[in-house]
């Protein structure tokens, strides 16, 4: 398969970070990791698209949805 295919569900965009009329919360989320003498820590933040604030975030030593 190219770039771009796969057979993953594709879902459509609930909204863009320049639609401020949008009546739902946009969030945005990123996870980073940092390399460590023992392996690499995990972080994950959740933003709100327009104020740019974090709305939550996590840390950990494994990448899971715990």
């Amino acid at each position: 398969m190219g770039a771009g295919q796969h057979n993953f569900p594709v879902y459509p965009q609930l909204g863009t970070l320049t639609d401020r009329n949008t009546s739902r919360r946009t969030l945005g989320c990123d996870i980073a990791y940092v390399h460590l003498l023992r392996g690499f820590a995990y972080w994950a933040v959740v933003l709100g698209a327009f104020s740019r604030r974090a709305i939550g975030w996590a840390v950990s030593m494994h990448i899971d949805t715990k």
